[in-house]
């Protein structure tokens, strides 16, 4: 039987113990014993959905084309509190030179895009 790359990551996800540091090294060996180190980036973001999914949390991953300030950070936060509700969130700050103005915030399955290649895209789109 062939496992998807998100059942791995299932497997991954229940084998770890929230208690001990993870092995990565064993999981590592054990993906290339089965020929699917090729998918480990798959499979290491479907882990990543999955500890979310089962988490007490949300995560949002911010990411603007400038390091953001305080205040920008504290706008950001506030907006998602009011938008997004049931679980707290979590809150990783990335940058990203290509975006050339402005942020994407993606929650869970939720992506609210204000940056300027967005918007410079939609509008090529319209011609």
């Amino acid at each position: 039987m062939k496992l998807t790359t998100r059942q791995i990551a299932y497997g991954i996800y229940q084998s770890i113990d929230q208690t001990k540091p993870v092995d990565t090294k064993k999981i590592y060996r054990y993906l290339k014993k089965k020929k699917i180190t090729k998918k480990i980036s798959v499979i290491l973001r479907s882990l990543k959905n999955i500890y979310i999914e089962n988490s007490r949390t949300s995560l949002a991953t911010v990411v603007s084309h400038i390091e953001l300030s305080h205040l920008e950070k504290e706008l950001i936060e506030n907006f998602l509190k009011k938008t997004i509700t049931g679980k707290p969130i979590e809150f990783i700050y990335q940058v990203d030179n290509q975006l050339l103005a402005g942020a994407q915030i993606k929650v869970n399955d939720y992506l609210f895009d204000f940056s300027l290649k967005s918007r410079l895209q939609k509008i090529k789109n319209q011609f």
